[in-house]
């Protein structure tokens, strides 16, 4: 059912690009996205986003992220809406988003309903590696919640909160961003989120914040610096970490980390990208007896551990609506080295 899913949206995706994707009307756009590749490795999928740190595999070589995705846009003025829909090899299809806004005259935009949060649209600010797994069709971390977001945006700052309505999706009740060019070729960003509980307060808040930046040295280099710290609390249900070992129920999680990472174009469709990022981290595993709460268990299963890790990869242009991508990264922050290759078509 699920491979079927998928080629009914592949079929979708070359339909529509036959038919010269864009503007069906002057108030409705369509588009269709379709990413082909995945994780190239060991039995398990390592990635170094803040959820999903280990992700066991039926296949022990290859961990496909293929997926494809349609996108229907309305505006109208300044009323905006929109609805996506995306399916994937190895997952159930399901409706991304689904929301209506308004974009006001003085840069304040309001928009609600099934939508990204502020804090997964702009959480990477200086993370310049390829996006190791990440593209236009979200098979990875981050998602989509219930929930309003305001947003102010000028030629120098851009600011923003979400306030969500569920609680049961990976970011949090509330959650912001927020970055400004104090100079030509200097960004300046920050995101923060947090989870289970109205802004402050709950016990069983957790929270994640980052900071960084990005410079663009010449026309071919462009550097950045991140700094992310990720504090879950075991009991904060809100939070699904995905971790597949048989050994951890609830999970609390201490993580921080740092990274460097630089683009340099070395011809007009290729551009080369570098990382050094270094992440320390601990996991406590606590089992709860579901009636009363209390811990099942006296001891604590905990796994601390840190290293650096780097990687290097490449993206290649072939067309304003394609583009190759690869990636490698090892270290002892990581399980074991892991690769990854896409092909993005976007119509």
């Amino acid at each position: 059912m699920k491979k079927q899913l998928l080629a009914t949206a592949v079929t979708s995706v070359l339909a529509i690009s036959s038919a010269n994707a864009g503007n069906i009307t002057d108030k409705v756009s369509l588009g269709a996205f379709m990413e082909v590749g995945g994780y190239i490795g060991g039995d398990t999928r390592q990635s170094i986003d803040a959820y999903h740190f280990n992700e066991t595999s039926e296949d022990a070589t290859y961990h496909s992220d293929t997926a494809g995705s349609i996108r229907v846009k309305y505006k109208d003025g300044q009323v905006f809406g929109g609805i996506e829909i995306d399916a994937y090899m190895n997952k159930d299809a399901k409706l991304d988003k689904s929301y209506i806004g308004y974009k006001f005259d003085n840069g304040v935009t309001v928009k609600g309903g099934l939508i990204d949060s502020v804090f997964d649209a702009r959480s990477s600010y200086g993370d310049l590696a390829v996006e190791f797994g990440k593209g236009a069709v979200e098979t990875a971390a981050g998602g989509d919640v219930s929930g309003a977001t305001v947003e102010y945006k000028n030629s120098s700052l851009y600011a923003g909160v979400t306030v969500i309505q569920d609680d049961d999706k990976q970011t949090g009740s509330f959650n912001g961003a927020i970055d400004f060019k104090p100079m030509q070729g200097l960004l300046i960003g920050a995101g923060f989120l947090r989870t289970d509980g109205f802004f402050w307060g709950a016990i069983n808040d957790s929270y994640s914040w980052n900071v960084g930046t990005e410079y663009q040295a010449t026309d071919k280099l462009k550097i950045g610096a991140l700094y992310n710290q990720y504090r879950v609390n075991d009991k904060d249900e809100s939070v699904d970490l995905n971790a597949s070992s048989a050994s951890f129920n609830r999970n609390s999680v201490d993580m921080d980390q740092w990274e460097v990472s630089a683009q340099y174009k070395l011809v007009e469709k290729l551009t080369l990208a570098a990382q050094v990022s270094s992440r320390d981290y601990t996991y406590e595993d606590k089992e709860y007896e579901p009636s009363s709460g209390e811990p099942l268990q006296n001891d604590t299963n905990t796994l601390s551990d840190s290293g650096m890790f780097y990687g290097f990869g490449a993206f290649y242009d072939y067309s304003k609506n394609t583009r190759f991508s690869a990636d490698y990264q090892y270290g002892t922050a990581l399980n074991e080295s892991m690769g990854y290759i896409k092909a993005a078509f976007y119509f």
